[in-house]
């Protein structure tokens, strides 16, 4: 299965690396600067349509056609975010990517996260494991100290962002510094790749993170409603923590001495 999900998402990105009028097919969304754009819904739209061809009854859940609570409970559904990173497209930041996770009878059983501007497909499959490109993902537990720690920093909901920067002051004691490159589902593969000790968002929803939760529990890494209040269980607008398990734990802690 999770081939084919991979050569469906190789095509859609061809709609994102030939875009050139964004700015012009740029509208806003809810919250404070939040935007999609037109070639958000091609992609979305070209995934639902091939994925269902290929995937007869599927079910979706995309973040342009909103999220039920309960979206997985049965069957196959695709969890897709057509351009995660709409922002940094928009401005040709080329730090974006095309996400989707596969949940079967609401379980995580693989995930595609694409950037097409580097070439870079991670992915992962249960049982498995989990792989950047044709490269076996093993990332080693350790604390924060023993790399960057990826922070988000909510910028549709200017009302969390005090606590947040609050926060990430604390947290960069503790790590070798914060980066914030703004594209939640690569942020998140880079635990899983071994490229940062953790990541941190005061909010995410379910698109975010879907797609590479699968490569997440293919190397052991922890994933965890942010505010330390336990498992996700698919659902939006909640804090969310990425990390190997020693580096969760210390964040956590760091959390609760910071925020209480």
């Amino acid at each position: 299965m999770i081939e084919q999900v991979k050569q469906i998402v190789r095509e859609a990105s061809e709609i994102i690396k030939r875009a050139g009028d964004i700015a012009e097919n740029t509208m806003a969304k809810e919250g404070t600067a939040n935007y999609v754009t037109k070639y958000d819904l091609e992609v979305q739209k070209f995934l639902m349509k091939r994925l269902s061809e290929t995937f007869e009854g599927c079910h979706f859940i995309g973040e342009e056609a909103g999220c039920d609570e309960n979206p997985v409970a049965r069957g196959l559904t695709f969890i897709i975010d057509p351009i995660d990173g709409t922002t940094n497209f928009i401005c040709r930041f080329q730090y974006s990517a095309i996400s989707v996770g596969v949940v079967l009878d609401g379980e995580i059983v693989g995930g595609v996260v694409y950037n097409p501007y580097r070439g870079e497909m991670f992915w992962a499959e249960k049982g498995r494991g989990a792989y950047l490109n044709d490269t076996r993902l093993q990332p080693q537990d350790g604390p924060l100290s023993s790399s960057v720690v990826i922070f988000g920093t909510a910028p549709y909901r200017p009302e969390l962002r005090d606590d947040a920067f609050r926060l990430a002051r604390a947290i960069s004691d503790h790590t070798m510094d914060l980066r914030e490159p703004g594209t939640a589902s690569l942020s998140i593969c880079y635990v899983a790749a071994g490229r940062c000790s953790a990541y941190y968002s005061p909010q995410l929803s379910v698109w975010d993170y879907a797609g590479a939760a699968a490569l997440l529990q293919e190397t052991g890494a922890r994933f965890v409603r942010g505010d330390g209040k336990g498992a996700l269980n698919f659902a939006s607008k909640v804090p969310f923590l990425a990390g190997m398990p020693s580096a969760v734990e210390e964040f956590l802690r760091v959390e609760r001495e910071t925020l209480g």
